[in-house]
């Protein structure tokens, strides 16, 4: 059976992995959101480098293939970008499912710990009245008591000797 502190270590330990894991996975989501970002910012680049590329065939006449050229890259492009996004999204929804996974584990863990503090409170109460009730503890307890007052008192004869052994010299 384990102790009520050695399990309170245990689910303290257990909740900073949680912890952790939960930082990682918010870590993850902000980079996939950068990347999206980016990839927001690659579109337009695209659309830059389409309407460069019409103007260029425009004055060399060469519009139609050209065109043509340039509107099957700008639509390759957007392909990607748009395997991109929903390969982002995907990773992001898992992220974000690990996350609430990990919340869920964090919140069960406190209150695994609560319930062990509780029983170990009510553990102690008990021990405590079981020995409150037992006359052979108590006697124990007041010699101890009473061994302690000795000790003390012992002591402090000792301490006042040595002062007064000092003060004669």
């Amino acid at each position: 059976m384990l102790s009520g502190r050695k399990a309170l270590r245990d689910l303290e330990k257990n909740l900073a992995k949680v912890r952790s894991r939960l930082q990682r996975r918010s870590s993850e989501i902000d980079r996939a959101r950068v990347k999206l970002m980016a990839i927001k910012r690659g579109e337009g680049d695209a659309y830059k480098e389409l309407a460069e590329i019409r103007v260029q065939a425009i004055a060399k006449e060469q519009v139609v293939s050209i065109l043509d050229k340039a509107e099957r890259h700008v639509k390759d492009l957007l392909n990607s970008r748009e395997t991109a996004v929903h390969d982002l999204k995907l990773k992001l929804e898992d992220s974000e499912q690990q996350q609430l996974t990990l919340e869920d584990g964090r919140n069960e863990l406190a209150k695994q710990l609560a319930n062990a503090a509780e029983a170990l409170d009510a553990q102690q109460a008990k021990t405590q009245a079981s020995l409150d009730a037992d006359d052979g503890y108590k006697e124990q307890l007041w010699q101890v008591e009473k061994a302690d007052s000795i000790a003390k008192q012992a002591e402090e004869k000792t301490r006042q000797s040595e002062q007064d052994q000092d003060e004669k010299g």
